[in-house]
C-alpha cells in the first residue's frame, strides 16, 4: 500500500494541514485539509478513504490510549453528511507510537467545504477538501508538559487513498499506521 503521510506545515509556504475551527477545555473542532494534488486520488471529484494519525512522541501515551478506546469522541462533519467514521487504531513502537482513525467519503457533493455561493449556485474549492473532525472529552487527557494540546492537535498527520480501489484490505487503518514511521517530532505549529 503506497500512502503519503503529510505533517503541517506541507510546504515552506506556511500553509498548514491541520487548524482550529472551535477550542473549548474539553473539545475541539479541527479542519484538516485534503489537498487536490494528492497523486492517488483527488479529494474533490472522486470518493476516498482518508487517515488522520497523531504520534504519542508529540500527544502523548495518555491522548493515544483514550482515543483508541474512544474516551475520547471523534465525530466528523461537514455541510452535509458525507463521511462515515471508520476503525481507529493504535501502533505500539517505543517513541514512534501513533494513534489514528479512517474515514470514508460517501458521496462527492457541491457543498463540501470549502465552498461558496457564487451567481447563486453554489461552487466548491477545487484545491482541497476541509475535513471538520471534533474531538470530545479532551478535559482530562495528561498532555506531555513541554509540548502541550495545541501542539499534539494542530500536528496530525494525514493522507488518502481511492475508495474505489478494490485491493485495498478491510482494515487499512493498521496497514497504513504499521508501514508508516515518523522520524522526526512535526515543528511546532505556534512557531
Amino acid at each position: 500500500m503506497n500512502v503519503q503521510l503529510k505533517y503541517q506545515p506541507q510546504n515552506g509556504k506556511g500553509e498548514k494541514n491541520t487548524r482550529y475551527l472551535f477550542k473549548s477545555e474539553d473539545s475541539v473542532t479541527l479542519i484538516v485539509k485534503y489537498r487536490s494534488n494528492n497523486r492517488l486520488v483527488n479529494p474533490r471529484t472522486e470518493l476516498y478513504k482518508g487517515f488522520v494519525f497523531w504520534t504519542k512522541d508529540v500527544c502523548g501515551l495518555d491522548f493515544s490510549r483514550k482515543l483508541r478506546n474512544g474516551l475520547i469522541g471523534v465525530h466528523l462533519s461537514d455541510t452535509t453528511d458525507v463521511y462515515k467514521l471508520g476503525d481507529s487504531y493504535f501502533k505500539d513502537d517505543g517513541k514512534r507510537s501513533l494513534v489514528g482513525f479512517e474515514f470514508e467519503l460517501t458521496q462527492v457533493v457541491d457543498k463540501d467545504t470549502p465552498w461558496k455561493f457564487k451567481n447563486g449556485a453554489p461552487l466548491k474549492n477545487m484545491a482541497s477538501d476541509d475535513v471538520q473532525i471534533t474531538l470530545t472529552g479532551i478535559k482530562d487527557v495528561q498532555w506531555i508538559d513541554a509540548k502541550g494540546r495545541d501542539w499534539c492537535l494542530l500536528t496530525a498527520a494525514n493522507a488518502l487513498v481511492p475508495l474505489e480501489d478494490k485491493n485495498w484490505p478491510d482494515h487499512q487503518i493498521m496497514c497504513v499506521a504499521e508501514r508508516k514511521t515518523f522520524w522526526k517530532t512535526p515543528a511546532d505549529p505556534n512557531a
